[in-house]
């Protein structure tokens, strides 16, 4: 069947705390509801696309396209608000999460009479695309205030230790379970290279290094703990050209996957307030992903309300499998799909064969309505993060209906505390 999704069943049980705390749940836990092919987020109703491509030694890599729309500030002057997007290519999912930022345009430093930037609104992004923001308050410069550690706020874990001087800044992340991330880049002529390496405490590694060569074009590897390399991605210096993956099988062949590409014109007609239409042509989308046995899975995008089909807003509209199944995308609600208020999606409808999930969206919840028209109600806390739109700081309550929520059948309901154990919890419901 096309559009997979888990029977659920109801367990529910009591938990007490002791003297040792309970584990928080992981920030992801309820933040998304998981297909075979796809997941949307409970957070703001936004998809991605989940492609396998190799696994080794509990290790797994896979392909993830996550469009992402959001209101991008141009502080001028003028200041002016825009409509900017993020996401339109695959990316390798891997186990190594990295820091955020903005820099401000560089300043003299009173005290030394040296050029400085100021590093701030920090924020780290995990392996699978999750953003976690850190305090507002966490900044460094290389003047007054040149080093500083922060802790995510929503109870992922991360911390950050940033060190700025004059106009650069380094850094060194840990996740909750001590796993170290630090980042080396090259320097002048070329190859030029960056490389991120994770460190466990037992002394592993996992590395990606990124190289951009002498022509522009650009090759990534990914090396686990033993010292092999897993997967290669090879780009031509060539706008459109495809994307090329291989890693060794374990008969010792090498195995191929492609990406493919086609030219379209980027744009958006939201009709917000206050937020400036974009336009981009020659933007191009990956349009099938190529399979080493010869299938693929291939894409379409919404095309721009109002506009012809070569005009794209750059969200997904179907994705056909290997099967030959299509998961088909559709967006309402708002002004044309989009809630102005924090330029998320609005409704998003995933169709199926086996039926229709609905996901419709506020600026502090989403109810997601199965295809037995039964509701799942997510209500989260609220931030903000680099690049504009909304950020959820914590999950604060999950509620699951019989029928619609309105009939107030509740089947399961689960509370969240921001700090400390998780001493509330009554109720699950498992998937």
């Amino acid at each position: 069947m096309n559009g997979i999704y888990r029977k659920a069943t109801l367990f529910v049980f009591m938990l007490t705390c002791t003297t040792a705390c309970l584990p928080q749940d992981s920030p992801g836990s309820s933040q998304e509801l998981s297909f075979r092919h796809d997941s949307i987020s409970t957070v703001d109703a936004g998809l991605r696309i989940h492609i396998p491509l190799v696994s080794k030694l509990g290790q797994s890599l896979g392909l993830r396209l996550q469009p992402i729309l959001f209101k991008q500030v141009d502080f001028g002057p003028p200041l002016s608000n825009y409509w900017a997007v993020s996401g339109l290519d695959f990316v390798v999912d891997d186990p190594i999460p990295t820091p955020t930022y903005n820099s401000v345009p560089p300043q003299i430093c009173k005290a030394t009479g040296q050029v400085v930037t100021i590093f701030n609104n920090w924020a780290v992004v995990d392996g699978h695309g999750t953003v976690h923001k850190l305090p507002l308050s966490f900044s460094v410069d290389g003047c007054s205030n040149p080093s500083q550690t922060g802790t995510t706020v929503d109870g992922s874990g991360y911390t950050v230790i940033a060190t700025a001087s004059g106009v650069s800044v380094t850094w060194t992340l840990y996740d909750g379970s001590g796993n170290k991330t630090t980042a080396v880049f090259s320097t002048g002529g070329f190859p030029s290279t960056t490389t991120y390496t994770v460190t466990d405490p037992n002394g592993n590694t996992f590395i990606r290094t990124f190289t951009v060569n002498s022509d522009s074009s650009t090759t990534t590897t990914w090396v686990d703990k033993t010292g092999v390399t897993m997967l290669t991605k090879t780009t031509a210096n060539t706008p459109g050209s495809a994307a090329t993956y291989r890693y060794t099988d374990a008969t010792g062949h090498t195995q191929y996957y492609s990406v493919s590409y086609t030219k379209y014109t980027w744009e958006t007609n939201f009709n917000c307030s206050g937020v400036t239409e974009s336009s981009r042509t020659n933007t191009w989308l990956p349009t099938s992903v190529n399979l080493p046995d010869g299938s693929f899975y291939s894409f379409t995008y919404e095309t721009t309300p109002g506009y012809s089909s070569t005009f794209k807003t750059g969200r997904i509209g179907s994705m056909t499998l290997p099967t030959g199944g299509v998961i088909a995308y559709t967006y309402s609600g708002g002004s044309n799909g989009v809630s102005c208020s924090d330029q998320t999606t609005a409704i998003l409808t995933r169709h199926t064969s086996d039926g229709n999930f609905v996901f419709t969206h506020t600026s502090f919840s989403t109810t997601v309505t199965d295809p037995n028209t039964n509701d799942s109600v997510y209500k989260f806390a609220y931030g903000t993060i680099t690049g504009g739109g909304a950020a959820p700081n914590n999950l604060i309550q999950e509620q699951h209906f019989i029928g619609n929520q309105s009939n107030n059948q509740v089947a399961a309901s689960k509370p969240f505390v921001t700090t400390g154990c998780h001493c509330r919890i009554v109720s699950a419901l498992a998937r």
